[in-house]
């Protein structure tokens, strides 16, 4: 037992309810495990969100990242096999606003940060709060308030023809950004 993780996995779960609707789009409590990493992870009928807590960063503080998963999504691995292939099953919210925003994948393709967290941080709405935690939890709290049930339909199972398109999306996607000079594997367009 990790008595920090513990810890940790306690504020994560405090802030997450002070910060993030959770029952207004379903969600609930569903597994905090302790070994190896600090995870929280709820559930709706529809989608998993995992809070992550990464460690200490000596310019931000405690590091929580906070992912987006179908509900087949293994807890505690960021990859799967799904219909007999390795795929990626645990996605930061960078990776589909764009999707979202309906840009082709060349307009997502020359944006650094997405549409939607470039307009937030002109806005300045997450500088004011102090900790990295905080601002994660605020901008994820705006992201579920502007996308709404649309940001979750996008993870249920029951529609897979809107993840057929976020999939096709991705492929295109990454052929035009490139997906850096190390190869990852699963390929970062290979979702489940």
């Amino acid at each position: 037992m990790n008595p920090k993780h513990e810890l940790k996995c306690k504020e994560m779960a405090e802030l997450a309810e002070r910060f993030l609707p959770l029952s207004e789009f379903g969600f609930q409590k569903s597994e905090v495990l302790i070994e190896p990493y600090a995870i929280v992870i709820y559930d709706s009928g529809k989608c998993r969100i995992k809070l992550l807590w990464e460690g200490w960063d000596m310019y931000t503080g405690d590091t929580v990242m906070i992912y987006y998963g179908r509900s087949h999504a293994i807890s505690d691995r960021s990859t799967m096999t799904w219909n007999g292939e390795e795929c990626n099953c645990w996605h930061h919210p960078y990776e589909f606003l764009d999707f979202l925003d309906r840009l082709t994948p060349l307009e997502a393709s020359k944006n650094t940060f997405p549409r939607f967290v470039d307009e937030l941080s002109k806005l300045g709405t997450t500088n004011k709060y102090s900790t990295q935690y905080e601002r994660q939890l605020s901008m994820n709290a705006a992201v579920w308030q502007h996308y709404g049930q649309r940001l979750f339909d996008l993870f249920d199972l029951r529609r897979p023809d809107l993840w057929n398109q976020y999939s096709d999306f991705l492929v295109k996607y990454y052929s035009l950004k490139g997906s850096g000079i190390i190869p990852i594997n699963p390929p970062l367009y290979k979702v489940c």
